[in-house]
């Protein structure tokens, strides 16, 4: 009896939020789209139509302002702008007349400016929306992984929506799987696949398939980037990164997939890239141009295509990374460059650019890729991350030659860490751990010319985000400050014995000040060099004192001078037993010291 009783209570309410009776409930989301530095999207979808509002505000529970849409609809979708960059935003969905979710989860962080360097995080997924024990895991492990720390950003690979990207399929298999962990206050950037698009031929060409229903996507360059006028491809920036998201199974202009030359998408790509001014360039897309997992890009037409005819066009705009899925596994490649045939024809020495496993762990051979920016023809690294959901399968000659850690067994997804120059992607298992990783950097072991006026201190940095050790001082941060006396040269490097900086400093010794009228003023030394005797012309009485220092500018002899002694100065030097060399003969009024270089020519 007290069974049936609860069965009935339960269907009771069931019937009453069902849509007829008009109470109004979540169906899916919020969920984030096209963020910016100053402005992003919130959707949502309820069970009966209403208007759309959004509060925002800098403290849960106090919003301020109010952004709302009076058009009665089930799909929300309400654009926030005159946001304040880099600045964390609580908020709440929902009418005019009820707020539906907002607690302290309810929650977007707003991009930075353009171009800066502070760290970014973001989380890549590919073939991930099956409803499966591997996509639960791979999203929990994630989780537990990166704590409490934010997530920037989320790439979605394709194949989001097994088996056939129906609204049903996305609402079961992807957002009720991420809704309150994720995609509540992370900015989604999708890029379609095959099953998206249900496998259909006819609808490569229609579109008509729920991703473009169910995403807002920058078409217009609203978040970066030259504006693609489509929603199958964009691009968008954050920070210092330049992502470009491609459609590898859709049809352009009829009949164009993304491997034709003449395929809008690719004329798009091109300028796009050429406008690009941001430290990194990343492009994603569904169909890898090398794998031997589920999938084989020796035999199946597109694959073979896109890297025949595509992946120059990224070699040339200078591309660092290219993230795929499609074949549900996982397969990394070092940095390599100029390969489009057979995997049978892939040499290392030929196509790689490094040699390194970029793992930079101290290992042999384990160095970080390096690359400058906007240097064209130095590689990039090929990634497929495919078992974010779906897992498993290999074809003939697993594992591909290019490719130096692959993993046909295991789900993951993908960490891509980036700060300033420094570029860390890490591969994390469905069990936890980091089962392959690699370092791209920048701009660094450089060499660096300083000039510093004498008794000046300068800040010396490091050009890389990592471990330091110095030659010169028992220092292990990035930055030292230092006050040398001479000429010194400064080398900091890592741990690992892969990068180093040299900085030659140079003492520029003041050779003449002006005084209060402005006028230039100097000291003359002669004989100069010299071996017994120095005579010290100054340029006017009030000089307190002379001073003779050697080359680290250590005083050897101080001269005091008499108010009224005259401005020429004689300073004997064959009492003092100097070894030949640089010295410095330093004079001090009430406002400036005057330097001049000294040569000894022989000893006293």
């Amino acid at each position: 009896m007290e069974s049936y009783f609860k069965s009935f209570i339960f269907g009771l309410l069931l019937l009453w939020s069902h849509p007829i009776f008009g109470q109004t409930t979540l169906i899916r989301g919020p969920y984030l789209q096209v963020g910016t530095s100053t402005s992003i999207v919130i959707r949502w979808k309820t069970s009966v139509p209403t208007d759309s509002q959004v509060k925002t505000g800098l403290v849960q529970g106090s919003f301020t302002k109010i952004f709302d849409l009076s058009t009665s609809t089930t799909d929300h979708e309400v654009a926030l702008d005159n946001l304040n960059p880099n600045t964390k935003y609580y908020y709440t969905v929902g009418s005019s007349q009820e707020v539906l979710q907002g607690d302290a989860s309810n929650y977007f962080i707003t991009y930075p400016i353009a171009g800066t360097g502070q760290k970014f995080r973001f989380w890549i997924t590919g073939d991930c929306g099956n409803n499966s024990v591997n996509q639960h895991q791979v999203r929990d492990q994630y989780l537990n992984y990166i704590g409490n720390k934010p997530t920037d950003g989320w790439l979605l690979l394709g194949d989001n929506a097994y088996n056939s990207g129906l609204e049903s399929e996305y609402d079961a298999n992807f957002f009720s799987q991420y809704q309150e962990s994720i995609v509540k206050h992370t900015v989604l950037w999708p890029a379609p696949g095959n099953h998206d698009y249900a496998n259909d031929a006819s609808l490569q060409v229609s579109k008509q398939i729920p991703y473009y229903d169910l995403f807002t996507l920058p078409s217009e360059a609203q978040a970066g980037g030259f504006a693609s006028h489509s929603e199958s491809y964009y691009s968008y920036n954050v920070g210092n990164i330049h992502f470009v998201a491609l459609d590898s199974y859709g049809q352009e202009s009829t009949n164009y997939r993304l491997y034709d030359t003449l395929n809008p998408q690719v004329e798009w790509l091109k300028k796009d890239l050429e406008l690009n001014q941001q430290m990194w360039t990343i492009a994603y897309w569904h169909h890898p141009p090398y794998t031997k997992g589920s999938h084989d890009s020796d035999n199946e037409n597109e694959l073979v295509e896109i890297r025949r005819n595509f992946l120059r066009i990224l070699e040339r705009y200078n591309v660092d990374l290219v993230l795929c899925g499609h074949s549900h596994s996982y397969e990394r490649s070092k940095l390599m460059k100029g390969h489009y045939d057979f995997s049978s024809t892939f040499n290392e020495e030929q196509f790689t650019e490094s040699k390194s496993t970029a793992l930079y762990d101290g290992t042999p051979n384990s160095c970080p890729y390096i690359k400058k920016t906007n240097q064209k023809g130095k590689g990039i690294v090929y990634v497929v991350s495919g078992s974010a959901g779906q897992v498993g399968g290999t074809t003939t000659g697993f594992p591909h030659p290019a490719m130096f850690y692959s993993d046909r067994t295991h789900g993951g997804s993908l960490i891509l860490e980036i700060e300033k120059n420094r570029l860390d992607l890490k591969w994390l298992t469905a069990e936890g751990s980091v089962g392959d990783s690699f370092t791209m950097m920048k701009n660094v072991s450089t060499n660096e010319a300083v000039t510093l006026s004498y008794g000046d201190t300068v800040e010396l940095t490091a050009s890389w985000i990592g471990s330091y050790e110095w030659d010169t001082k028992n220092e292990s941060t990035q930055s030292i400050s230092v006050s040398p006396k001479t000429d010194t040269v400064y080398v900091v490097g890592d741990k690992f014995n892969c990068l180093a900086d040299t900085f030659k400093v140079t003492i520029d010794w003041i050779t003449s000040v002006k005084d209060s009228n402005g006028k230039n003023f100097d000291i003359e030394l002669f004989p100069n060099p010299s071996d017994k005797t120095v005579w010290i012309k100054l340029p006017h009485h009030g000089f307190k004192r002379v001073y003779l220092m050697d080359a680290i500018g250590q005083v050897v002899l101080i001269r005091n001078l008499c108010l009224d002694e005259t401005d020429l100065v004689r300073m004997d030097l064959q009492d003092l037993q100097l070894k030949p060399g640089l010295y410095f003969i330093s004079a001090w009024d009430e406002g400036a010291q005057l330097v001049k270089k000294l040569m000894i020519r022989t000893s006293q």
